[in-house]
């Protein structure tokens, strides 16, 4: 195969696996934006319809009850999923990306070498590893935050005396 042909077909793919990269970033981090701010004007929205039809009385009690259990719902799920920090790493890993995608645009020398393909595909898995850390890191869900802070214990046995 011919080298420059293949240097050619190496940077277009990485082009296209660049632009998904950014496009996926953009579309995850605007979802989960668009997610928590949702999520913040149901809970408005909850917590005055439910104070206006418990003082007027407009509504049954357990209407008004369900109602007012909504902002503290929402706000559990926003603190536990952290949709507002998911949303800044998502963007803030499309920015990263379209760096490297301007680099292999418009910074490469023409024509572009194999080694200055290899090296932008190398920053790039480099970015996805330091990104898959600081999310496994700071932001994937565990189960451990649910564990109680204080644990039961149980008092020891009495000590024998020793005559």
């Amino acid at each position: 195969m011919d080298t420059d042909a293949e240097t050619n077909r190496r940077l277009e793919q990485l082009n296209r696996e660049l632009t998904l990269l950014v496009r996926l970033s953009f579309f995850y981090g605007w979802l989960l934006h668009v997610m928590a701010l949702s999520a913040v004007g149901i809970a408005v929205i909850c917590s005055f319809v439910g104070s206006v039809a418990g003082i007027s009385q407009l509504l049954p009690s357990q209407v008004v009850g369900a109602l007012v259990l909504v902002p503290s719902a929402v706000a559990l799920m926003a603190t536990r999923f952290k949709l507002q920090e998911k949303s800044n790493w998502h963007f803030q890993r499309g920015y990263n990306t379209q760096r490297l995608r301007s680099q292999l645009q418009l910074q490469l020398s023409i024509p572009p070498t194999a080694t200055e393909i290899a090296a932008i595909a190398k920053a790039r898995d480099e970015l996805i590893d330091t990104m898959q850390k600081e999310w496994v890191d700071k932001h994937a869900f565990a189960w451990t935050s649910f564990k109680p802070q204080y644990a039961f214990q149980s008092p020891s046995p009495p000590r024998q005396q020793r005559e």
